[in-house]
């Protein structure tokens, strides 16, 4: 007979009755994330590529862009439009003189080739940002590519998403002065609107890597400029500032909103700048008192409110704080999927939502715990030395 240890034994080790059931819940609920925030996400983004293809639509901001600028100066003329031209109602190349040089070789490909081939650098730009920042749950990729801001980015196919990647490296290598200072450099002499990410290096005193992002942005925009040539920088300022008047009630800005309600042009801009100057200054002084992914939020979020004219497709910049403070899915990344918004000329309840929105997604990104980064440069101030992390 078994002794009285052995049936007791065997007593623990029977399994429990409800251990399949929940076995089987388990089963049920990794299924359909598998299929949810996975097979949804690639088929829907495959669809969606298949559909613009068809109707001849994919890229058309590159193609009328970026595309057609680099065919001119592959040809020996000026990339720009010029500010009477009626493309600045439209889509028209308004970037820096880096911007168009960097671009240029991939005009070489013919159209559709150049466009599908820009599409899917976009798309690898969105994934590489979110490895960059060691994000290991891959429910957030699927999720990131339901965004409504980061497909108006690839479906369009711009420069947001590589800004993003920018910005991520950015982070990554923050205490790298070098490194750091030249991606800074690189993205604010290719979209202009990201110089609050030199506030972040300045509130979290990095002053050599502030250096090096002015040395190197200065060296890369002399150097651009002369190759382009020097009385072409007019024409871009020309062009630019057309293209903000023509445009600058079409997006999510705070002028679009306010002009839209009738409030007038001065009082309008001051209320913008206002709002600008408030962001910039919680930026450097949360970086100042040790918060630096604080600060890099409010850097992100500063750089929406510092373009003058606001796409839909920046939004998807706050996926690199989010990342930086919720590598982990959890719901705050499903709010963007119901801001399905149109690209050009939202509602005025649209902008409001989509702003009360990113505060959220900033407020977040801002509010995540964890011991306050110090870069390496300021180790030797007053500041307490820390090792951070993404």
């Amino acid at each position: 007979m078994p002794s009285r240890k052995a049936v007791a034994g065997s007593a623990v080790a029977a399994p429990r009755p409800g251990r399949p059931a929940s076995n089987a819940w388990t089963l049920a609920i990794a299924a359909a994330q598998i299929l949810v925030l996975g097979a949804v996400p690639i088929l829907f983004t495959l669809i969606q590529l298949e559909s613009l293809v068809r109707g001849q639509l994919l890229a058309v901001d590159y193609v009328h862009g970026p595309w057609e600028a680099g065919r001119s100066l592959l040809a020996g003329h000026s990339p720009y439009v010029g500010p009477s031209s009626a493309q600045l109602d439209g889509i028209a190349f308004v970037y820096p003189a880096l911007a168009a040089l960097a671009l240029a070789p991939l005009s070489l490909l013919r159209e559709n080739a150049a466009g599908m081939a820009f599409t899917m650098l976009n798309i690898a730009a969105l994934v590489a940002t979110l490895h960059v920042l060691r994000v290991r749950d891959w429910r957030i990729y699927g999720v990131a590519l339901l965004w409504p801001a980061v497909i108006s980015g690839w479906e369009t196919a711009n420069l947001t998403l590589l800004l993003g990647l920018a910005i991520a490296l950015a982070w990554r290598c923050r205490d790298r002065p070098a490194v750091v200072g030249g991606l800074v450099a690189l993205a604010i002499s290719i979209k202009v609107f990201v110089w609050p990410l030199a506030l972040w290096l300045a509130a979290t005193r990095r002053s050599r890597a502030l250096a090096w992002a002015g040395t190197l942005g200065l060296a890369m925009n002399l150097l651009a400029w002369q190759i382009l040539g020097w009385h072409e920088l007019t024409v871009y300022v020309r062009s630019m500032e057309a293209l903000t008047h023509n445009q600058e009630t079409r997006g999510y800005s705070i002028m679009a909103l306010t002009l839209g309600h009738g409030i007038g042009h001065a009082p309008a801009e001051a209320l913008s700048v206002g709002s600008l100057a408030m962001a910039a200054v919680a930026c450097l002084w949360c970086g100042r008192h040790g918060g630096d992914r604080r600060s890099l939020a409010l850097g992100v979020a500063t750089c929406l409110l510092a373009t003058p004219i606001l796409w839909l497709h920046y939004f998807a910049l706050l996926a690199v704080p989010l990342a930086v403070a919720r590598p982990k899915l959890t719901p705050i990344w499903l709010l963007p999927l119901v801001l399905r918004f149109p690209a050009v000329g939202p509602s005025a309840s649209q902008i409001v939502l989509i702003a009360i929105a990113s505060g959220v997604i900033t407020a977040v990104a801002m509010a995540m715990p964890g011991p306050r980064c110090v870069p390496a440069e300021a180790q030797a101030t007053k500041m307490p030395a820390a090792n951070c992390e993404v």
